[in-house]
């Protein structure tokens, strides 16, 4: 048994390496878009010289990715080398926890297996993540905290649960998607405390603290040096939008979802039917961490730009429920590897392909 599971976990090492330098060789990260905004910022922040079109926002949204790429390119001297080596060492984070996520969840190597391979090839986490952008320190933060979360909901320790507190807080310092992690966190105090007001206020001091102060202490520092909120930003990301009309907003969502599921999404509805289906065998803690990992990623709705990015906050979840389909016909279990195969393929090909013979003039 013991050599069984060394044998899955060498095939993930493996397959993990394998992703991570084909995405630099053949997807090749460049400095462009948002990257160079980081770049101006960093320079900002070590010389105090502001670009003209300078604004205070990869202060307020990725500080601790910042601090972390200046505090390194100090010692080895390259920005962009240790930028991009933070961003590896991110994606095997989240290769491994969500491994450890999926294998407490389903108690199956082989499905938990399966399942990481989905979301580490998938055409936003290797073409975003490994690249000169901030997004996959959010993701892996985010990812973090769910795990915490679920381990709380099986043992109801609470250190788990004050644990998957700290990640949030420590993870909004470098993107605010791991802020999401809050969300889930919510829902298991309200429910667990819901007969009694001054239990959940009393139970809740803590996690709202461990969770918010970091954040709300660098939104006070960055609203009093330069009057920028959250609220500012937010309002810019509307500006950032492709289009303004309704109609135009579904066809970019059907477009990054296209181009974000592919074959997963597949998976991702015939997994909802069958949890839905087996909905019953569930425990109630079981069911609970599902709803509240859900209800997670519904604010990426708000924000006013329309990307794969963005959206891709939803796939980690999305994963999970895709597992309810694969434990459900394990026994055609290589069944699933060429579509596996055929799933990375197109995410590699995404931008130099197959984006471009779909792009639509809007």
């Amino acid at each position: 048994m013991k050599i069984k599971k060394d044998k899955i976990f060498i095939i993930l090492l493996v397959c993990t390496i394998a992703l991570v330098f084909s995405s630099i060789f053949f997807l090749k990260p460049q400095i462009a878009g948002d990257s160079v905004s980081y770049l101006k910022t960093i320079n900002f922040l070590q010389t105090g010289i502001k670009s003209p079109d300078f604004i205070p926002n990869r202060i307020m949204t990725t500080f601790g990715a910042l601090q972390l790429v200046m505090f390194f390119s100090g010692i080895f001297g390259s920005e962009t080398q240790v930028w991009i080596v933070m961003n590896v060492i991110f994606y095997f984070i989240s290769t491994l926890v969500f491994y450890k996520l999926l294998d407490l969840f389903f108690e199956d190597k082989k499905i938990a297996l399966l399942g990481t391979l989905f979301m580490i090839s998938n055409y936003a986490f290797i073409r975003f993540g490994l690249n000169y952008l901030m997004d996959i320190g959010g993701w892996t933060f985010y990812i973090i905290s769910l795990f915490l979360l679920l381990r709380y909901s099986k043992s109801n320790n609470r250190r788990d649960l004050l644990s998957a507190s700290i990640i949030v807080g420590i993870g909004s310092l470098f993107k605010e998607y791991a802020l999401l992690g809050v969300i889930p966190i919510a829902v298991f105090l309200i429910y667990e405390n819901r007969k009694s007001f001054t239990g959940l206020i009393k139970n809740s001091i803590i996690p709202a603290v461990f969770s918010s102060t970091p954040i709300i202490t660098l939104y006070i520092f960055v609203y009093l040096k330069f009057g920028y909120t959250y609220a500012d930003w937010l309002t810019d990301s509307y500006k950032y939008s492709y289009s303004s009309s309704f109609i135009l907003k579904i066809a970019e969502y059907i477009k990054s979802f296209g181009s974000l599921f592919n074959f997963l999404g597949i998976f991702v509805i015939t997994g909802a039917y069958i949890l839905w289906k087996e909905k019953n065998n569930l425990n109630g803690r079981t069911k609970l961490f599902i709803i509240s990992a859900i209800a997670s990623f519904l604010p990426v709705f708000a924000w006013g730009s329309i990307t794969q990015r963005i959206l891709f906050i939803m796939v980690p979840v999305s994963i999970i429920i895709a597992c309810f389909f694969f434990k459900k016909y394990k026994k055609y279990y290589y069944w699933f590897l060429p579509v596996l195969a055929i799933y990375i393929l197109i995410n590699f090909f995404m931008d130099s392909f197959l984006l471009n013979f779909i792009n639509l003039p809007f």
